[in-house]
């Protein structure tokens, strides 16, 4: 019989990362729509960046 652990998964790091990853892009998002009048979609490489970060 195998006993569960419990892991957290929502730490301080992770937030604190996902705050200024989301800053980051959205500003360049921002600037890109208003500048040249095109947006692009920052998930994937948001992810790329956080999974390589932590």
């Amino acid at each position: 019989m195998t006993t569960a652990t419990s892991r957290v998964e929502l730490t301080l790091r992770g937030v604190i990362l996902g705050i200024l990853i989301t800053l980051v892009f959205t500003a360049a998002n921002v600037y890109l729509g208003l500048k040249v009048g095109l947006t692009f979609a920052s998930s994937i490489p948001a992810a790329v960046i956080s999974m390589a970060l932590l």
